[in-house]
């Protein structure tokens, strides 16, 4: 089955956001962008993505507690996180709620993209398997 993949982007920079929401839709992808971990949450509610793509840190509900959050309503969404601070903590933060890759700023749109795509490919085969099965 073919479609538009469905990507939600959690960051709350402007800029970035629009950034990211710019490359991601010249690719073809239908983007929501947020700027808060609780309108994610709330637009996880609502609809289905494949791709979860979320800054850490931010004011309120950061975006490693987002995607925890964000997990009951999106368990088949594959998830990657973006972040200008590194911590072990956070690493592990990530890794628990599902997280599969983690990129740090500052990245090119070129390795954004590489992750989306690899993460996208690997929910397609995770579907087409479960079609199968």
């Amino acid at each position: 089955m073919n479609h538009t993949a469905r990507i939600l982007l959690l960051e709350d920079d402007q800029e970035l956001r629009q950034t990211l929401v710019d490359v991601l839709e010249l690719e073809g992808y239908f983007v929501v962008a947020v700027d808060r971990g609780e309108q994610a949450v709330a637009a996880a509610h609502g609809e289905a993505f494949d791709l979860i793509v979320a800054d850490v840190r931010m004011e309120g509900m950061d975006g490693i507690d987002a995607l925890r959050q964000m997990r009951a309503d999106l368990p088949d969404s594959r998830a990657m996180v973006i972040s200008g601070y590194s911590s072990e903590a956070d690493s592990i933060r990530a890794i628990q709620a599902g997280v599969e890759d983690y990129l740090k700023k500052p990245f090119s749109a070129k390795q954004f993209l590489d992750a989306v795509r690899r993460l996208l490919m690997l929910h397609n085969q995770a579907q087409e398997r479960r079609q199968v099965e």
